[in-house]
């Protein structure tokens, strides 16, 4: 599960920046259209879920991103769960805030 997520500036304002043409990538504290969820969860916007993905994604009006949140890791460890499957897992968790919320989100599916 990735602690991080992808962005874009210039996003038109229709349907809240979903599925609109982009202008660029979004600036990142490391990389251009990358930004770490610790940054990203206090980034001006309102958060958006979709319907039918249950994906999270963050717009201001301009920019737009798409990450995971709690609430999306907790949709991941259910389909985990309900497939029997051995568990979840990140590449990195850095991108992580200070109480990691991200990681307690993944740990639940041990309980």
């Amino acid at each position: 599960m990735p602690f991080y997520g992808r962005g874009w500036t210039g996003v038109a304002s229709g349907n809240n920046g979903l599925y609109q043409k982009a202008g660029s990538a979004a600036k990142g504290t490391y990389e251009a259209g990358i930004e770490d969820y610790k940054v990203l969860k206090t980034a001006p916007g309102k958060v958006f879920v979709h319907p039918v993905t249950k994906q999270s994604w963050k717009f201001d009006g301009s920019t737009f991103w798409s990450y995971d949140t709690p609430e999306v890791i907790q949709t991941k460890v259910d389909y985990a769960k309900q497939k029997g499957l051995g568990g979840v897992f990140s590449w990195s968790f850095d991108g992580d805030t200070s109480n990691t919320e991200l990681t307690r989100a993944m740990n639940k599916v041990r309980q």
